[in-house]
């Protein structure tokens, strides 16, 4: 096979390559803010505290949490359905981390993970506001699906 031909065939296979292969979309993040914040709570050693966390998206969910040695040690919920979602602040940073990870290189499809929003307390390092944005391949931005709040915080 002469050199012309090898090289066209090379061409047509980077080519099939590259359109079929998604784009990659990456999640705006500040994973630097986040991982500081998430190191300055541990450095408190606080594991006993208390605090409400409402979740709003595809339905509302408020719970009181108590946690005694760094356990849950009791949730009172308005939705019996809701208490898996109960977390200490440790597996809420966790959980945070992990949707950031999972996602921060997600391939082109109809939904995707676009921004994730964290503010943090700033007594306690902790997240007292997540927001997930969305947005559909056609660029609609569906903001609202997964917002989670933390209020009322009192370490004992």
């Amino acid at each position: 096979m002469n050199t012309i031909k090898k090289i066209l065939i090379l061409i047509n296979i980077l080519f099939l390559c590259l359109i079929s292969c998604d784009s990659e979309i990456p999640v705006t993040f500040d994973y630097d803010t986040f991982k500081s914040n998430w190191s300055n709570w541990t450095a408190l050693n606080i594991t006993n505290y208390s605090f409400d966390y409402k979740g709003e998206g595809y339905g509302v969910s408020d719970n009181h949490i108590v946690i005694s040695n760094g356990l849950i040690f009791s949730v009172t919920t308005n939705d019996a359905q809701s208490v898996f979602l109960t977390n200490t602040i440790d597996s809420i940073f966790s959980n945070i981390e992990y949707g950031y990870l999972q996602h921060k290189q997600q391939n082109d499809s109809e939904l995707y993970l676009n921004e994730i929003v964290v503010r943090y307390s700033t007594n306690y390092f902790y997240p007292e506001f997540v927001y997930y944005d969305y947005k559909t391949d056609d660029g609609i931005v569906i903001g609202g699906l997964l917002t989670w709040y933390i209020t009322n915080f009192q370490a004992y």
